[in-house]
């Protein structure tokens, strides 16, 4: 604006408020190119000045925080008034069998957990179990790092498939435990039938056995995914064996 208004009053004015703009000894070449110097200046101050205040007024607006896409799942602590045994891990197994074009093949996981159970007070008792989904053995190092992979199990943002038991029936010494499984995220109803042996040894310490099969559908918690929803290569039906000891505390 400035320049501008220079270049008016010379050229279209015709009078002296260039040439006093600027000294005689630089001419109006000089004196035209020390206003534009002097004009850019000015206008760039005034952009970086504007372009502070721009940038304080975003500062004012709503920001979306970055959220992480991992699910979270809760899995807090359970208790209860009810004896609490610990688990035998060195003598306890969860086994599982599957298909593999056809063929079958057996594997592993690791698991602990806690366990309040009173067979005299089963509205009292509960179980929760962690299974280490990333402990799998199949026998083929190939196949576990498969299952652990994101069209998998997707141990990564996954390690752990969780039982809990929130109530218990006995019928004729049979049990069964009602509550959820939750596996990859997706968690379902499910009801575990099991066979239960309490004893007690010489000094008094009881010492429990509970066996437990049962079959699941691998699809139904989202296990193998794009093409390996597909059953051709690897069955829909999985078969789990659990034989669990326990020691009261």
């Amino acid at each position: 604006a400035h320049v501008a208004g220079a270049f008016k009053h010379h050229f279209i004015d015709r009078d002296e408020t260039l040439k006093r703009m600027t000294k005689s000894s630089i001419g109006f070449a000089g004196g035209a190119l020390l206003a534009l110097v002097i004009g850019g200046a000015y206008v760039s101050i005034l952009y970086v000045y504007s372009a502070e205040f721009r940038s304080h007024d975003h500062a004012h607006e709503d920001v979306k925080p970055i959220v992480s896409q991992k699910p979270v799942i809760s899995d807090p602590e359970i208790t209860s008034e009810v004896q609490k045994w610990t688990i035998d891990k060195e003598k306890s197994a969860l086994k599982f069998e599957a298909t593999q074009y056809g063929q079958g093949f057996d594997g592993s996981f690791d698991f602990d957990g806690d366990i309040y159970f009173d067979p005299e007070n089963l509205s009292e008792s509960k179980v929760k179990i962690r299974i280490d989904i990333g402990s799998i053995k199949t026998g083929s190092a190939d196949r576990d790092g498969q299952a652990k992979s994101q069209e998998w199990f997707f141990v990564s943002e996954f390690p752990n498939a969780i039982f809990e038991a929130t109530s218990f029936e006995v019928d004729d010494g049979e049990y069964i435990a009602r509550g959820s499984l939750t596996i990859r995220g997706e968690r379902h109803a499910l009801d575990l039938p099991f066979s239960l042996d309490i004893q007690q040894d010489e000094s008094g310490a009881g010492h429990a056995v509970m066996n437990a099969a049962l079959t699941l559908n691998r699809l139904d918690f989202g296990i193998g995914q794009g093409q390996w929803q597909s059953t051709d290569a690897i069955g829909a039906d999985v078969i789990l064996n659990i034989q669990l000891h326990a020691n009261v505390e």
